[in-house]
């Protein structure tokens, strides 16, 4: 199975990834905290995870987004199951 993520809310810093989907390509989870690296439009990004809802149709996450280029801005989540 695949981990793959639909962009569902962001802010200003990366509102351009809006409505994006997004594969997991590696978790890390260094003292703590848990850092997803996610692939949007064919660029390599780090979400550092704050929080997990789950609602009755639907697994959100929160977090801040980032990469090598782009500021840091808030996003919001939505993860959807593939199965291969």
């Amino acid at each position: 199975m695949k981990a793959k993520f639909k962009v569902i809310e962001t802010n200003g810093a990366t509102e351009r990834l809006m409505d994006s989907d997004g594969i997991l390509i590696k978790t890390y989870n260094p003292a703590g905290c848990t850092i997803r690296e996610i692939l949007f439009e064919g660029e390599s990004y780090f979400f550092d995870e704050k929080s997990v809802d789950f609602l009755p149709n639907a697994v959100v996450l929160s977090g801040w987004l980032s990469n090598e280029k782009s500021k840091v801005g808030r996003v919001a989540l939505k993860f959807i199951p593939e199965n291969d």
